[in-house]
């Protein structure tokens, strides 16, 4: 199995353990949920694996050594199987990037809380970027189901940041403050996508050279600099 899909495997099994019946109608018992539990991981497993070969549902059967029919019974596309592959993705998210936003961040830990964060939510990428660059993949070539992921998977992201530029109150974030965390957090997607993306990698270590280790610092300063800016102007 491959290294990757390990830190997934109680969330996968969990998600797996939320689904009552099969495509057609019937209910699962343990078998029909590790079936499908199977599949998941499997589909992690290829993605994982980085090879030339295109993610179908057939390389992810192969890979579950099942046959087309018996995937079929548990999913009914790419998509479908993909936005179960992602629930157990995100769900970790909650325990990592996302609870470093728990909290109003204190103005002299500004520069601390955003190192710690950008280094969790790049881990994150790092971690799980086969699965998370594939969504990307499919929602740019077209994939509705996969764009409401991507956007769904930003939204927390963009809320998080929000409200650390905010003072902290009960009241939500302002527009003004909504319209910077979009930006920040779009700065923030693309930066881990360039560290975690294979190709991108080989792209930024040929211009940058050891450079290229500096871009997380640098944009968790770029971060604490525009937190501390914004606290700094809305009390003025």
């Amino acid at each position: 199995m491959a290294a990757n899909s390990q830190p997934l495997d109680p969330a996968s099994a969990q998600a797996s353990q939320n689904v009552s019946h099969n495509l057609n109608g019937q209910r699962l018992g343990r078998k029909g949920r590790e079936t499908r539990e199977r599949i998941v991981r499997a589909a992690i497993e290829v993605l994982s694996e980085g090879n030339e070969e295109p993610f179908t549902l057939s390389a992810v059967a192969r890979q579950a050594t099942l046959g087309m029919s018996s995937l079929y019974n548990y999913f009914t596309d790419l998509s479908e199987l993909m936005a179960s592959v992602l629930e157990p993705v995100m769900t970790s998210a909650t325990e990592t990037w996302l609870a470093e936003l728990a909290d109003h961040w204190p103005d002299q830990e500004v520069t601390e809380r955003c190192d710690r964060f950008w280094q969790s939510y790049a881990e994150f990428w790092r971690r799980h970027s086969a699965v998370l660059h594939q969504r990307n993949r499919m929602s740019d070539a077209g994939d509705e189901r996969m764009l409401a992921c991507r956007v769904d998977a930003g939204q927390p992201l963009m809320d998080g940041i929000a409200r650390q530029l905010g003072s902290g109150e009960v009241h939500g974030p302002s527009d003004e403050e909504r319209a910077m965390a979009s930006v920040l957090a779009t700065m923030m997607e693309r930066t881990v996508t360039v560290q975690s993306q294979p190709n991108y990698v080989k792209y930024t270590a040929a211009t940058l050279g050891r450079a290229s280790s500096a871009l997380s610092p640098a944009g968790a300063r770029l971060l604490a600099v525009a937190v501390r800016d914004w606290r700094c102007t809305a009390a003025d």
